[in-house]
């Protein structure tokens, strides 16, 4: 099959898809309405991406001797959402296919096993996607919101502490009771906290993940410190959040080769609602955003 070929049916499959997509997501959203409401709208969709993106990851072994026996477990980018479809169109490495496994998440990993990089060589793989992609914003009505249900699975799980996410830790709980003291409404809870990470914060990159507390106490941080003080800050009071950690690009067809983390907390009537605090981005998220890694 020439290129130009190859190109005119690849469009014309992400042109089906989104149709289909988008009248699956227009079902989607009416199925979400309040029945006693039916004007009730959850999110808005503005803008619409189709193209590709190519992950790529390089694993460099600088020294003289042979690494062996190595392991490499790549995140792939689900469509666990309903801002993105994402096809896996190739995967390429200098030591074959991958196998695929899952975890407990449901998140699913390109995984090589036995990796033999040789001395001041390069180990390379490339992951390419066509993607579909919109642009949502949540026009939260404070008045809609519903109680939460505390002795669901969903609420249980998601304002437990945990690695990298200590909202038991007295400093944490004591932030998040001054940001929301006085506040029943969870979505004015919520918009507080993320008006104090994005105030707190200062960005810069890390050389690992720090976590919540060291965030509060630092102030500075990159995406990772900005999402999980501001999941452990909602969690600290009372609501359920949660980290996405995958891929953001800065324009179209982009070769990513870092990977990105924002958050999203859990309201009642509405859902997960996304927010980037690194990118200022609060009840939105472009359609630059794609999601590899759920908790």
């Amino acid at each position: 099959m020439n290129h130009k070929r190859k190109q005119a049916l690849t469009f014309l499959c992400l042109v089906s898809i989104f149709l289909f997509y988008f009248s699956n997501l227009s079902r989607f959203a009416a199925a979400a309405t309040n029945l006693e409401n039916p004007d009730f709208l959850r999110y808005e969709v503005n803008d619409a991406f189709t193209g590709s993106l190519k992950h790529t990851i390089r694993i460099v072994n600088p020294a003289n001797s042979k690494v062996a026996d190595g392991k490499l477990f790549v995140p792939i980018v689900r469509n666990e959402t309903s801002r993105h479809y994402a096809i896996l169109s190739n995967i390429s490495s200098s030591m074959g296919q991958p196998t695929f496994l899952g975890d407990d998440s449901g998140n699913v990993y390109a995984c090589w096993s036995n990796v033999q990089i040789d001395g001041e060589q390069t180990f390379t793989v490339e992951i390419d996607y066509y993607l579909l992609s919109f642009s949502t914003r949540y026009p939260i009505d404070s008045s809609l919101i519903a109680d939460y249900n505390k002795s669901s699975d969903l609420y249980i799980r998601y304002t437990e502490p945990e690695e990298l996410v200590q909202s038991d830790d007295p400093k944490i709980i004591s932030k998040a009771q001054n940001l929301t003291s006085g506040e029943n409404n969870a979505h004015k809870k919520a918009s507080n906290i993320y008006n104090f990470v994005t105030a707190h914060m200062r960005y810069a990159v890390q050389d690992r993940e720090r976590g919540a507390l060291w965030a509060l106490e630092n102030g500075v941080g990159d995406c990772s410190e900005y999402s999980y003080l501001f999941v452990a800050l909602c969690r600290a009071a009372g609501i359920p959040a949660g980290v996405q950690a995958g891929f953001a690009f800065r324009f179209p067809s982009e070769t990513l080769e870092d990977g990105h983390m924002w958050a999203e907390y859990y309201l009642e009537n509405y859902g997960w609602i996304p927010v980037d605090a690194t990118w200022r981005l609060f009840d939105a998220l472009d359609y630059r955003h794609f999601s590899s890694i759920q908790s």
